[in-house]
């Protein structure tokens, strides 16, 4: 066998092992413990599965996790793998910014607006296994308990056959609610930005009143449609109660 059949014998293994190790059905549940979820899980499924909670975002630290990996490795000379980890160092302290410094004052914000209801996206607890192992239509009751919990559940598979209109309700709802607070988190990070910049090139921070006008009606929004999918969710929650 030739290195070249060779090498691309061993890429199309690597693939097909990483396809094979993703998850292909998620559960987000925003609230609660992670051994409650877990617990009232298992009441439900046995199928082995990956539970975790975290206030973190898992897809961009996923990502991090990809500039490790393949960065210094595409690094050609001394210098390259020098620049690559002075990036590496950049990105990682930049991200921890983000989420120590710009992602908690947000959250005092929206926590407020919101009576306290942001909060449970913190408590994102996530629930990862294989979508042919488990019956979504035995996710229904765990889905119904977590919403008369208090909790916002979104559920999502590879396929995007989803037939449960409970879950496809609990997702519209639960969608609403992170659509807000991103919003919300996007329009302060820009604003946050725009002023550094602003004030290292003007010496003197922006106050314009129309961009801070716009800037301010921007965030409410993503206030508005958060709220929004909360007082669904809570509406929904109310329903299956009485049923």
């Amino acid at each position: 066998m030739e290195a070249g059949d060779h090498d691309s014998h061993n890429n199309s293994e690597t693939a097909q092992d990483k396809d094979e190790s993703e998850a292909t059905l998620e559960i987000a549940v925003y609230g609660g413990s992670k051994e409650e979820i877990g617990e009232s899980f298992a009441k439900y499924q046995s199928s082995d599965v990956h539970i975790y909670q975290t206030w973190v975002n898992i897809r961009a630290l996923r990502r991090l996790g990809f500039l490790f990996e393949g960065g210094v490795e595409s690094a050609g000379g001394l210098f390259e793998v020098v620049i690559m980890l002075l990036a590496i160092v950049l990105v990682v302290a930049m991200f921890a910014f983000y989420h120590l410094v710009i992602f908690f004052i947000v959250f005092a914000v929206l926590a407020v607006l919101s009576g306290g209801v942001a909060l449970k996206y913190l408590r994102g607890t996530f629930i990862e296994g294989d979508e042919s192992k488990i019956d979504l239509n035995d996710l229904v009751p765990f889905v119904k308990e977590q919403i008369k919990g208090g909790y916002f559940v979104e559920v999502q598979t590879r396929s995007g056959e989803i037939e449960s209109e409970t879950i496809k309700r609990s997702n519209r709802d639960t969608m609403l609610f992170k659509r807000g607070i991103h919003l919300s988190l996007i329009v302060s990070t820009l604003f946050f930005v725009i002023e550094v910049i602003y004030r290292l090139f003007f010496l003197d921070w922006l106050t314009n009143t129309g961009i801070l006008l716009v800037f301010g009606l921007v965030f409410l929004g993503g206030v508005f449609i958060m709220n929004s999918g909360a007082f669904l969710r809570r509406r929904f929650e109310k329903i299956l109660e009485d049923n």
